[in-house]
């Protein structure tokens, strides 16, 4: 018969030791069981996406582009050159003005007694404005040079992680900025010829950019497209362009599309955010990472399913109610959470590139309506009238791929419009939306030059 007191030594070994063991076991168990769940149903998701022809692969998204005749670094020293040299002068580039109040009147700048710019500059003028672009001019030349290359291609090598520089992004969209001041200068001498070319160079960067699977170098391209379309739009009002010039710029911006690279776009995104989720979490034990990575690539999979279809039916409504859909359904995350950083931002970005495409839609048919204007009485009754002498086809609407609305108008020459992301006919009213940022407005309105008292304001 054992004695109590070695009964008590063992019971007191078994609470001390074991149970405290077994504990430990059970719970790296659960945590393991757990953790191969949560890895299982990525790895079966995964699988489902390579089955279907889908890839996660950086490398085969986003292929680093070749150097040999790529003036890609040049470029990017051209702009750098030219960002440093204006900061240093303190020059400073035209400002394109939009009244918060009437969105779809801008004043034509050449008509002003002076140049608008960016920053506070009262004694400026427009003979100092073309003294400080005569200083630039040689770099200017030379971006417009590169801009006619045909290997012009960004494409860094992404395996190792995402590597931007803010330093040359900003130095790019500076060199943009004073690309559309050397416009408006050459409009005002009447040089059609130069303000044509310094379209074509920001149309032609945009697409170099746009070839890039980021998001932030669509917005990029969105930028310089709309600094395009601002030149553009101040050509127009000139009515200093011959026909064939005209002719000319509208085949430019036939090229312009914002859209068929977003399904690309988001395939890239997904694959570089669950890279960088594995990174992130690659020591961690629990099932938190595969369930993160796990629904950040099925949201994206929703967005380029829906991105697909809409390139398919040319109603991109639908993929922004998506985007929207997925937005909202991260609200109740906490603000750390890596699914709702992810996707509680893409709307905006969406948005402003489809906002755009209407832009660029717009300006082909105001083209059109142009070369009517230049050699008919009046304006057209139907932008159908304008096919096909002035116009290939009537340019649809991205939102809901109808012909884009027009209306002629005997007081104000024409109203021509979008219906915008709220995918509403309001007639032609860019008064802002309600409940959304500000900017967004109901239509997109094709900007109408302002009175000559609004002008002098």
């Amino acid at each position: 018969m054992k004695s109590p007191n070695k009964i008590f030594i063992k019971r007191r070994t078994f609470w001390v030791i074991i149970l405290p063991v077994s504990v430990v076991t059970a719970v790296l168990l659960a945590m393991f069981l757990l953790k191969g769940g949560g890895s299982s149903r990525l790895d079966d998701y995964k699988r489902t996406l390579e089955q279907s022809g889908e890839t996660l692969d950086i490398a085969k998204l986003a292929p680093v582009a070749p150097k040999e005749n790529n003036p890609a670094e040049a470029f990017l020293a051209a702009c750098k050159e030219l960002s440093t040299l204006a900061s240093e002068k303190n020059f400073t580039p035209i400002a394109i003005p939009v009244p918060a109040d009437q969105s779809d009147q801008v004043p034509s700048l050449v008509e002003l007694p002076g140049p608008l710019v960016s920053k506070e500059a009262s004694t400026i003028s427009w003979e100092a404005m073309e003294a400080q672009n005569k200083e630039l001019a040689s770099l200017i030349e030379k971006l417009r040079e590169i801009s006619k290359a045909p290997a012009l291609e960004f494409h860094p090598d992404y395996s190792a992680g995402l590597d931007l520089n803010p330093d040359a992004m900003n130095a790019s969209l500076g060199a943009f900025r004073f690309i559309t001041t050397d416009g408006i200068l050459a409009l005002r001498s009447n040089n059609i010829d130069r303000v044509m070319e310094d379209i074509e160079a920001l149309l032609s960067f945009s697409r170099t950019q746009q070839k890039q699977p980021l998001l932030v170098t669509q917005s990029l391209a969105v930028a310089m497209v709309m600094s395009a379309q601002d030149l553009t739009w101040q050509l127009i009002q000139a009515h200093s362009a011959s026909d064939t010039q005209l002719a000319q710029l509208q085949a430019i911006w036939s090229k312009v599309d914002l859209t068929k690279n977003l399904p690309a776009v988001l395939r890239f995104e997904r694959a570089l955010g669950a890279k960088n989720i594995e990174a992130s979490f690659s020591k961690l034990v629990g099932r938190g990472s595969a369930d993160t990575e796990l629904a950040i690539i099925a949201h994206y999979q929703e967005l380029i399913d829906a991105a697909e279809e809409a390139e398919k039916s040319g109603v991109w409504s639908s993929f922004l109610q998506k985007s929207a859909a997925i937005g909202d359904s991260m609200k109740d995350r906490p603000d750390t959470d890596l699914v709702a950083k992810t996707f509680r931002s893409l709307p905006d970005s969406f948005i402003a590139i489809l906002q755009a495409q209407a832009h660029v839609n717009m300006t082909i048919a105001a083209l059109g309506l142009e070369r009517f204007a230049s050699s008919e009485i009046g304006h057209p009754t139907t932008l159908t009238d304008l096919v096909p002498e002035y116009l290939a086809i009537v340019p649809h609407d991205p939102f809901d791929n109808q012909e884009l609305r027009y209306k002629a108008s005997p007081s104000s020459g024409f109203l021509l419009y979008s219906i915008g992301i709220n995918a509403t006919d309001e007639n032609g009213d860019a008064s802002p939306l309600t409940g959304v940022e500000l900017g967004r407005r109901k239509d997109i309105v094709w900007p109408r030059p302002a009175p000559v008292e609004v002008q002098a304001q």
